[in-house]
């Protein structure tokens, strides 16, 4: 039996490079990445609902790359979850995203499951 497929989790506020970030990875061998990959998940959840853990599995079922994932902001009031169902690696970058009230220190950010 193989090893689990690494997930990969990109966040942002929304334009501000997650399509752009999601073609890049998606170009790397053996990896397959969404955008905003639906369904969409709801931004007021039930805490420690189960629906990233059912949903990391079923992008380990649906897909057969080394690297899977999804990019969208929609991850961002699950973080806690996120951080609960998988052991992580933290990966970002400043932005220079502009026009936005938000801290450009959570433009995007990605998160490499292991």
């Amino acid at each position: 039996m193989s090893l689990p497929s690494k997930i990969i989790l990109g966040m942002g506020t929304g334009r501000c490079g997650t399509l752009s970030l999601a073609e890049i990875l998606n170009a790397q061998p053996n990896t397959h990445v969404t955008h905003e990959e639906a369904p969409l998940l709801p931004w007021d959840h039930e805490p420690n609902s189960g629906i990233i853990a059912k949903r990391f599995a079923r992008m380990r079922r649906k897909r057969n790359s080394e690297f899977i994932g999804d990019i969208a902001s929609f991850y961002l009031p699950y973080v806690e979850e996120i951080i609960k169902a998988e052991s992580l690696t933290l990966i970002s970058r400043p932005s220079l995203c502009t026009g936005h009230f938000f801290n450009t220190a959570m433009m995007p950010f990605c998160f490499l499951m292991m």
